[in-house]
């Protein structure tokens, strides 16, 4: 699963020495905690994979799609924080657990404007 962009993106999440981040979402702020390397995998349960590896996304509106992959989740609640990899910009999204039905929002249009903002 690890590709060459996916290498790239943990490399740059890691050299941040940390990962706790807070954010500002409109009005409110929320703590979240960015995926180590080591905990990459297992951040992808329930999201891209079931507890067995077997895939869960498809193609339909709502379904968790195959070229979103989870970097990290909001402390209070868990939803996740994910980037998409089929834009070579890789924005960075959020969503709410909403029984299934996922229903992004950009929170940054550019992985790159995310880890600016976050260093």
């Amino acid at each position: 699963m690890l590709n060459q962009d996916l290498n790239t993106i943990i490399s740059q999440m890691e050299s941040l020495n940390h990962h706790e981040i807070m954010l500002k979402e409109t009005v409110s702020k929320f703590s979240y905690h960015l995926l180590s390397r080591e905990e990459f995998f297992t951040g992808q349960i329930g999201y891209r994979i079931d507890l067995e590896g077997n895939p869960l996304t498809g193609t339909r509106e709502g379904e968790w799609k195959d070229n979103w992959v989870v970097i990290g989740y909001e402390e209070g609640d868990g939803d996740p924080l994910f980037i998409d990899l089929s834009n070579e910009v890789h924005p960075v999204l959020t969503t709410k657990h909403d029984h299934g039905c996922w229903k992004p929002s950009i929170l940054f249009s550019t992985f790159n404007d995310f880890i600016e903002q976050i260093s």
